[in-house]
């Protein structure tokens, strides 16, 4: 197993749940959400492979698939004995459903939050980072503060969300030249068709409630 970087908060002894963000995102993503969630759970917020600060696997592979093989010996070690709660943001909701799928026992139940749970079309940013000479254009340096707000006013509804604290949580792993090769290699090595076809005949499996949450604006 890589050695993936995980924060504790909440009760500890509560019952377990498990968070994971989406592409080229950290634990950042979660800060709202963890004062509420403190009170009823002992949170393991997860960085998936090669985002945040968890290095990338040996293999290089950090494709849904392979993302949810290390989740999945992760929650082995996190929650031994009682089954936790999945949640997954984004790419972390194809990540933790089909983290659910290879569980040697069903999970407590699985929250999907803007999740590609069935084959959906990448976003732009991603597309552009897929483009082999852009690719690598885009990873000779950080992004700028008003590109990255303008890529991320473009994905909510409500612009003003977009926060300076928003903005440079989300750009504070771009800051490194290495971290941003690995993200724009993760970015081609997602395939939403191919994993779709392999995830979604399987959904049947999975016997545990499910919540899919999108919001009526979310593009």
């Amino acid at each position: 197993m890589i050695p993936m970087h995980v924060e504790h908060r909440g009760r500890a002894g509560a019952p377990p749940m498990i968070l994971v963000h989406g592409f080229a995102a950290s634990n950042h993503s979660w800060r709202h959400w963890v004062p509420g969630l403190s009170e009823r759970w002992e949170l393991h917020l997860v960085e998936l492979a090669g985002f945040g600060r968890s290095p990338v696997p040996p293999d290089g592979k950090m494709g849904p698939l392979d993302q949810a093989r290390h989740l999945g010996a992760l929650i082995r070690e996190l929650a031994p004995d009682v089954p936790p709660v999945l949640v997954g943001h984004s790419l972390g909701g194809a990540v933790v459903l089909a983290a659910a799928l290879e569980m040697d026992r069903p999970p407590r139940a699985v929250v999907v939050v803007s999740g590609p749970v069935y084959p959906l079309k990448l976003p732009p940013y991603v597309s552009l980072m897929r483009k082999p000479g852009l690719g690598r254009l885009l990873a000779l340096s950080a992004p700028p503060r008003w590109a990255l707000r303008a890529g991320l006013r473009g994905i909510v509804h409500d612009p003003a969300s977009v926060t300076p604290e928003l903005v440079d949580g989300y750009r504070a792993p771009l800051l490194s030249p290495e971290r941003r090769g690995w993200i724009v290699q993760a970015a081609r090595q997602l395939s939403p068709r191919a994993d779709a076809h392999v995830l979604v005949p399987r959904y049947p499996e999975l016997d545990a409630p499910l919540l899919a949450l999108w919001g009526e604006e979310d593009p």
